[in-house]
């Protein structure tokens, strides 16, 4: 009996076991870490929910490798300003050695066509109300389109850790909130936005002092690729290759960020890579010969503000049989953003108060 019973416990067991769902024989850590908080964020993040279970930003919880298409973000609008559509951008990173450091996933709230156009009337009058929370989850269709995207990537199936961040907001007054930044919509562009940086007015604490020797008048900042820049520019000129760089054999690229003023005459300008202060100083000399067109941010004369270009430029110093040559950038450079110059011109980044040479 004794040795029945035994079996009996045995075979008890064995058929518990395959009666468990396989999702739980496939449960490991996963973990969703907050990235940093931008400066007046306009929504806040109240709870995020995995499989209907709240779980915490930068602790690790248990899940099977379909958890994303359970994921639930709670988000609460916290401006005095219907938000009309909202972003929160997940980040996958890659293992160490890969080429690029992170994949990049978006999920929001609204329409997403907003981001290329303006609302219409019907729009505006819904959204997230001032003070309401919505929930931010996926489509099956976007969680399809997600793990499309990842196996296009070569990203692994199973999915331990993502980075979240809230990544744009617009507003029912058509103006966006992006990685810290406030931006308006160019109305001669709708699919364009521009930072909107205005000028310094002196407090009644201040009126007595001393005032500098440039007081800047209210402008926007225009953001723009190396392309746009020279769409606009009225006269550009090469740089000259010093005589005593290239004895010495010196050759690279010298990138640089530049701004030029309302008036479209040359500002500032920093290096973000060069193989030598000689070279930058060649292209300096020439970035201050180059002339860009005055720009407005609207076309309505009453209450338009002039816009200051803020750009980065490409210039490839190069040696080839003994014979020194300065290179523009090439197209595929002149129309894209670097990284480089995506942290000098992002969140909160005036170039008024920028570490400048």
């Amino acid at each position: 009996m004794k040795t029945r019973r035994r079996s009996w416990s045995i075979m008890l067991i064995a058929l518990m076991a395959g009666a468990l769902p396989a999702n739980a024989q496939q449960l490991q850590e996963r973990v969703i870490r907050r990235m940093p908080v931008e400066q007046n964020e306009p929504i806040a993040i109240t709870d995020l929910k995995v499989n209907g279970q709240s779980v915490t930003f930068n602790k690790r919880f248990c899940a099977d490798d379909e958890w994303l298409r359970s994921l639930v973000i709670s988000v609460k609008n916290t401006t005095d300003k219907r938000i009309l559509f909202a972003s929160i951008q997940l980040q996958f990173p890659r293992s160490a050695g890969s080429k690029e450091r992170f994949s990049e996933f978006e999920m929001f709230h609204g329409n997403w066509s907003l981001r290329m156009r303006p609302p219409v009337p019907e729009e505006t009058l819904v959204g997230i109300a001032a003070g309401e929370t919505v929930e931010i989850r996926m489509s099956i269709q976007q969680f399809v389109d997600l793990r499309q995207f990842l196996t296009a990537t070569n990203y692994p199936s199973s999915i331990e850790k993502v980075d979240a961040r809230i990544d744009a907001v617009i507003f029912e007054d058509d103006s966006m909130w992006a990685r810290g930044a406030q931006l308006l919509r160019d109305p001669n562009d709708p699919r364009r936005w521009t930072i909107a940086f205005f000028g310094r007015h002196q407090d009644d604490k201040d009126k007595d002092k001393k005032p500098k020797k440039k007081i800047f008048v209210d402008y926007q900042l225009g953001l723009l690729t190396e392309a746009e820049l020279r769409h606009v520019a009225l006269t550009t000129a090469m740089p000259e290759f010093p005589e005593e760089a290239a004895t010495a054999g010196l050759q690279g690229v010298v990138h640089v960020a530049v701004l030029y003023d309302e008036n479209g005459e040359y500002m500032r300008m920093k290096v973000l890579e060069s193989p030598h202060p000689a070279l930058s100083k060649a292209v300096a000399n020439a970035l201050k010969q180059w002339k860009i067109k005055i720009g407005y941010d609207s076309p309505y004369r009453e209450t338009r503000l002039p816009v200051r270009d803020f750009a980065e430029v490409r210039f490839h110093f190069v040696i080839r049989d003994g014979i020194p040559s300065v290179e523009p950038a090439t197209l595929e450079e002149q129309r894209k953003a670097s990284l480089e110059f995506i942290k000098i011109s992002g969140p909160a980044k005036d170039p008024e108060n920028m570490s400048w040479p």
